[in-house]
């Protein structure tokens, strides 16, 4: 069976069912590869219907062949795994009206009616998304929706008072009311038995992967590049039973979060997050390493992560944040093994976290009792071990084994919240105030680039393709008549024609125009409303505006030219 799987994974052009085993391709229900004049709506629906197909026949997968799809929501069913052939990359339009109507799902612990995540599960046993396709979301909407502003945490305040009174999840609603809440990439909520395995991810929303009230689940060699705001890697919440392996992640947020629910939302005696196991994971970038809370007010038990690597400068090697309202315990935590280059903790206890000043209506501490630190060195930190401890509840029996800083700015450990606190072999290299001092200086890109295969039939998709969101557009051209023009997401252009000398170029374009070659070759890069333009490797601005004759804003156009090689990549803007 593994091989026939296989085979139909590599072709991906016929549905096949064996027996109770199905493998559908989307494009056998109707789903059109491409970039450009691509009914999404359609294409979403057809991939429902794979969904629903494949459900029917008890056991399958819904294969996403090699091409680029461009989609909405995809909501799996039980028995189904969304496999992603290598080379196939899922597009999610950031429209958020496609992400309605609003599911249950959750924002920052607090569970809640919102937009659908782009990959959704809810209640399903068996379920998954597997293979070495990509999942990449556009982003300019979302991007835009970073910053909330003031509705938003108006909004948000509401949703945890109706939280803290015990109002059932379908009145805590946050979508279409102006307060910017963005969709996971990826929930799977209450669900069992869940895999997710070899993919690749391309920035998200909101958190990038969610595993909200779930039994039973297997995260292995996903490779994640998601800089933007509050993007979460493996965000493990009320969640029982996990595995994690050798998964590389690059976050604009924390690596590995173990959460278990807000307040009145953990508080239900079946929100503990436990037995959780994880090996391997490499962090590129991200806020920490190994994170618990700061919702984790369901109780977070039995969490190990072994062997582990996180490059660059973060805030903390392990770290925990609870607060006096949040209530909870934390008991068993064991993190051995694991490096970084740069910290400003080595480990971080935090028992007064908040980011926003909600009303107290009744304190419940942290219990904190049982962290091991073992075998674990940094390259840089600020402090080995910072502990902002509750003396009315302190935390308790914290151990450091053979923990090594090669640069520090002391080599004194503050236990002074700690009962039992012990540390084995603790050792500095260097003490140097200096060379050891910490700042968040990571830079972050100005955008980030689907590393996908080129995409453009020919030179005529150019006419009339529409919104396409951010892109790189390169291409070589030859001009055909004086009035050749290049039009970038409005009505103005760049004129193309012309002679050197001629006045139909200003000074910038004069010297990157190459009179001994046939064809000069242009490089296109829009970005959030930003347009760059390089003529045979030389930056030049959009300087000649021409007149009208090309589609409306938000699209893209050549006229009067000859053009040929023609490469064009969706890029993500992330601005700071």
């Amino acid at each position: 069976m593994i091989s026939t799987v296989k085979k139909i994974a590599a072709v991906s052009v016929f549905a096949v069912c064996q027996g109770a085993f199905c493998a559908l391709s989307i494009a056998d229900f109707g789903a059109k590869d491409g970039l450009f004049n691509v009914d999404v709506d359609a294409n979403t629906a057809a991939i429902g219907k794979a969904v629903d197909s494949c459900a029917s026949n008890l056991l399958g997968e819904v294969i996403v062949p090699k091409g680029l799809w461009l989609t909405g929501p995809i909501h799996l069913k039980s028995n189904v795994h969304l496999r992603l052939d290598d080379g196939a990359f899922l597009i999610f339009e950031d429209d958020p009206k496609k992400y309605l109507p609003v599911v249950k799902t959750s924002w920052e612990g607090v569970e809640c009616m919102n937009y659908s995540p782009l990959v959704y599960a809810y209640g399903c046993t068996n379920v998954g998304i597997v293979g070495k396709g990509t999942l990449a979301p556009k982003m300019a909407k979302w991007r835009d929706w970073f910053v909330g502003g003031e509705i938003h945490k108006r909004i948000r305040a509401e949703v945890f008072a109706q939280m803290m009174r015990g109002e059932e999840i379908e009145k805590r609603v946050l979508a279409e009311r102006g307060g910017y809440f963005r969709p996971h990439l990826i929930q799977f909520n209450r669900c069992r038995n869940v895999v997710l395995k070899d993919f690749r991810i391309r920035e998200s929303p909101f958190w990038t992967i969610h595993l909200l009230r779930c039994d039973g689940v297997n995260i292995s060699k996903l490779d994640s590049r998601a800089l933007g705001h509050n993007s979460d890697g493996i965000n493990l919440e009320k969640t029982k039973n996990v595995v994690v392996r050798d998964c590389k992640l690059h976050q604009g947020d924390d690596g590995v979060v173990i959460k278990a629910g807000r307040n009145r939302d953990g508080w239900d005696g079946d929100s503990l997050s436990c037995n959780i196991d994880i090996k391997g994971v490499k962090l590129i970038e991200g806020h920490g390493l190994l994170v618990l809370g700061s919702e984790l007010s369901g109780g977070i038990e039995n969490v190990t992560m072994r062997n582990s690597l996180q490059i660059g400068a973060s805030f903390a090697l392990f770290s925990l944040k609870t607060n006096p309202r949040r209530g909870g315990h934390v008991k068993n935590i064991l993190m051995e093994n694991c490096f970084s280059h740069t910290v400003r903790d080595i480990v971080s206890v935090r028992t007064d976290s908040s980011a926003y000043p909600y009303p107290v209506d009744e304190l419940r501490r942290t219990q904190i009792d049982g962290i091991t630190i073992r075998n674990c060195s940094v390259g840089k930190t600020s402090s080995i071990c910072s502990v902002k401890g509750d003396k009315s509840c302190p935390v308790a029996n914290l151990r450091l084994e053979r923990v090594t800083a090669g640069v520090a700015l002391t080599n004194e450990v503050d236990s002074s919240l700690c009962p039992n606190f012990s540390s084995v072999d603790v050792r500095v290299n260097k003490v140097d105030p200096v060379e050891a001092q910490w700042s968040w200086d990571v830079p972050k890109p100005w955008y980030a680039i689907y590393d996908m295969p080129a995409y453009l039939p020919d030179a005529a998709a150019l006419e009339n393709i529409g919104e396409v969101g951010d892109f790189r557009l390169s291409f070589d051209f030859k001009a055909t008549s004086p009035d050749a023009a290049l039009s970038l997401r409005s009505s103005h252009s760049v004129k193309l024609a012309g002679l050197v000398g001629a006045t139909a170029f200003s000074k910038p374009l004069y010297d990157a125009y190459d009179p001994s070659k046939e064809f000069q070759h242009i490089e296109v890069i829009v970005h959030r409303g930003a347009i760059s333009v390089a003529v045979n490797g030389y930056e030049v601005i959009c300087n000649e505006i021409v007149g009208g004759g090309f589609p409306s804003k938000g699209a893209l156009a050549v006229k009067g030219a000859q053009i040929s090689n023609v490469v064009l990549e969706l890029i993500l803007g992330q601005k700071y």
